[in-house]
């Protein structure tokens, strides 16, 4: 049988102490970003969520209800696709 007394080093952890790295400073200054600028505004929520519904609204309704005029129609349903995706890309940017 082996002693496991006679093999070299400590016996588990770490082998080698962890090296201190210190953060490398690039010598330029950068402003934080102002509290104000960093939200955007409410409005803006609003306006792309009522998209993002007008869209909804415009495919359900050209299918369900023939109220809108040449309905059922193609371009209904690519307006409320195009609604829906600009509303969904402006909430991806929304802060």
């Amino acid at each position: 049988m082996a002693n496991n007394k006679s093999k070299k080093g400590p016996q588990g952890g770490r082998h080698h102490p962890r090296e201190e790295k210190t953060p490398v400073e690039s010598g330029r200054y950068t402003a934080p970003i102002p509290k104000n600028a960093q939200s955007s505004p409410v409005w803006m929520a609003v306006v792309l969520i009522g998209l993002i519904v007008l869209g909804m609204v415009a495919i359900v309704v050209n299918y369900i209800a023939h109220v809108l005029p040449a309905s059922p129609s193609t371009w209904y349903l690519v307006g409320g696709v195009i609604a829906m995706a600009v509303g969904f890309l402006g909430l991806t940017n929304y802060k």
